[in-house]
């Protein structure tokens, strides 16, 4: 296992299935930016030498990216009501469903 990173990278070790958790998603993860070294706040679904992209958000921005998502989100909401909003949800989740199943 590596510690020099800041937590252990060995999943295959502690009997998780790389194959099971690995994904072509993108992951938001908290993390540490300390003496040179950025340290996930958690185990990464990674295989061992694995490249990857990084984006690199302070948490500050990041919180103020979503408030301004969620205050957009609320205004158009807003003007629905809650039996549309529900409608929308439900087809917003019938086409997530139809979208798995074509991979």
């Amino acid at each position: 296992m590596t510690e020099k990173r800041g937590l252990p990278y060995g999943s295959v070790e502690r009997g998780i299935s790389m194959a099971s958790t690995t994904s072509a998603r993108a992951h938001v993860i908290p993390a540490v930016y300390e003496d040179g070294v950025l340290k996930p706040g958690k185990v990464l679904p990674l295989k061992n030498h694995e490249h990857v992209q990084i984006a690199v958000l302070p948490k500050a921005a990041w919180a103020q990216a979503l408030g301004a998502l969620l205050r957009r989100v609320h205004a158009r909401s807003s003007a629905l009501s809650p039996s549309q909003i529900e409608n929308e949800i439900s087809l917003a989740a019938r086409e997530a469903r139809r979208s798995r199943r074509r991979r």
